[in-house]
């Protein structure tokens, strides 16, 4: 039996389950594979022990990763033992604390999981440009999710490994979306009026999501008279900035702030709900911050909503413009303009609509499935 031992420092706890739901859902297809899977997530911690606990069927290993010359053996010696039975190592996300633990896990086959941010942020120095591409040159194969990762993961991948580098669109769950309402009854059951264009953007309110920007054009909705409601669900630094930003704007009785949702059922209803997902994330290249793919527009998408986002970072490979919505520039000044009137006229054009919203569920459904990007992972395990 093939077997992994997956390893990140974003893994869901029992507590909070919908943070890292990409390393959970991959895990989980995984393990449904056939493939014998444990997985390691590195968190700061005051214990010098590891925590395990068992996470929808796999054991996780919750490792402090405080590395100091107190605890560093200690942590050394208990990765591995844990490893010691695995032939294949994944991490997902690039780490810099990944490289003490490379002498553990000589002769194993490792993989990389690549998401975009964990390519650009905090490599800004000499230092972490070294630590990063030490780590690069012992993996053996490399996996980005979008085509903007698979770019900046060539500059740092030895020229004798580009060949290894394989761009794998993220999955999404779809179980979440089963035995969901339909449209017309959630929508009621919301108390939201059919004439109402609901708006629905899904994200931590932090600067690279562009939520300003969207506020900037709901207040050139407000006065263009157009009927909608525009539901925020996310938390984050921004949030108290972005709730004056609405005030200032006088569009606090169309927009709604909803710190969390616990449910994934509840989430996914209102993705169903929605008229339209909105999301304008820029990337941040003074903070070596981008979006590396963007699953809520695949969930989007995969419910019929068609999508306005930003054409910055992986968003192009989940999004397609034109097709299954919109791409805009978050870092043009007429941007708020620009995304109020591809709102008013999308609605307003019930042909349009319905086919974006027919060919987001198809492109979907096609592309992004998490048993094919297991089955191709299969390939280059040992």
């Amino acid at each position: 039996m093939k077997n992994v031992l997956f390893i990140t420092g974003a893994y869901p706890d029992l507590n909070r389950r919908n943070n890292y739901t990409f390393s959970h859902e991959l895990v989980r297809a995984i393990s449904d594979s056939g493939v014998k899977i444990e997985v390691i997530n590195l968190k700061s911690s005051e214990s010098r022990k590891p925590e395990t606990d068992i996470y929808d069927g796999v054991k996780v290993h919750r490792v402090n990763y405080k590395w100091n010359p107190v605890n560093h053996f200690e942590i050394y010696k208990q990765i591995k033992k844990i490893s010691k039975s695995y032939n294949n190592i994944v991490f997902s996300f690039l780490y810099p604390m990944y490289l003490p633990l490379l002498p553990i896990f000589k002769g194993k086959n490792i993989l990389l999981i690549t998401h975009g941010g964990d390519i650009m942020l905090r490599w800004d120095n000499w230092l972490r440009r070294l630590i990063k591409k030490k780590v690069l040159k012992r993996v053996d194969q490399y996996f980005p999710v979008s085509n903007a990762t698979a770019l900046y993961l060539e500059h740092f991948v030895p020229n004798s490994k580009l060949e290894n580098i394989h761009t794998l669109y993220n999955g999404i769950n779809r179980e979440k979306f089963s035995g969901c309402r339909k449209k017309d009854e959630i929508r009621k059951s919301l108390n939201i009026p059919e004439t109402t264009c609901l708006l629905l953007t899904v994200c931590n309110l932090i600067p690279r999501k562009g939520v300003d920007i969207l506020l900037n054009a709901d207040k050139l909705l407000d006065e263009s008279d157009f009927n909608y409601l525009h539901i925020i669900v996310g938390r984050g630094s921004e949030e108290e900035r972005l709730k004056n930003l609405a005030k200032e704007n006088k569009i606090s009785n169309s927009v709604k702030f909803i710190p969390y949702i616990e449910s994934d059922q509840e989430l996914a209803e209102l993705f169903i709900a929605s008229d339209l997902y909105v999301m304008m994330s820029r990337t941040e290249h003074n903070k070596m911050a981008m979006e590396g793919f963007g699953i809520v527009y695949a969930e989007a998408q995969y419910c019929g909503t068609p999508v306005i986002a930003g054409n910055t970072g992986g968003v192009p490979s989940a999004v397609r413009d034109d097709f299954t919505g919109y791409l805009i520039s978050p870092s043009n000044p007429d941007a708020p303009t620009e995304i109020k009137e591809k709102i008013i006229n999308l609605i307003n054009d019930s042909e349009k609509y319905n086919r974006f919203s027919e060919n987001a569920r198809n492109f979907v459904s096609n592309s992004f499935d998490w048993d094919k990007y297991v089955t191709f992972l299969h390939n280059f395990l040992k």
